[in-house]
């Protein structure tokens, strides 16, 4: 594990890694509610050294983006309020299923960083103290970067 953090009881986590990156999902666990859908994804993408790599993996032709039918929005004026010494850009977008997102890309110790937020528009406000539980706490460790 390349990263440490603590996350809210009602969640889960499920790590994986495969020859393109090393991912960390926290999803809640199953309540027959809109936060079914909501989740928080870490991605730590193989041979990524700094934002702008994270960012292509992003939003090239190939990139998360473009495989997931995303599409972007145009910033809101919803202060989120996120600021953490690896985070250099947010960027937002929108699910075919009418969920918001907020892809916050960055880098730390050679590693880009690729962070999805995704939740029902409309609970902004109920999702985001849930995710600044696992970012405000979220530790890389230096000795496992980069990837």
């Amino acid at each position: 594990m390349a990263i440490a953090t603590q996350y809210p009881r009602d969640m889960r986590v499920d790590a994986t890694c495969d020859r393109e990156s090393c991912r960390y999902l926290f999803s809640f666990q199953p309540k027959s509610n809109t936060f079914d859908r909501a989740s928080l994804q870490l991605i730590l993408p193989l041979g990524t050294h700094n934002t702008e790599d994270a960012e292509r993996f992003v939003t090239s032709a190939t990139g998360l983006i473009a495989n997931n039918g995303w599409r972007l929005v145009k910033p809101s004026n919803l202060p989120l309020g996120l600021v953490y010494p690896w985070l250099k850009k947010i960027v937002p977008f929108m699910t075919r299923e009418g969920m918001q997102g907020q892809i916050l890309l960055g880098e730390t110790n050679n590693q880009g960083i690729v962070t999805i937020l995704i939740y029902p528009g409309n609970k902004v406000n109920f999702f985001l103290p849930e995710a600044r539980i696992i970012l405000d706490r979220l530790e890389f460790k230096a000795d496992k970067l980069p990837l």
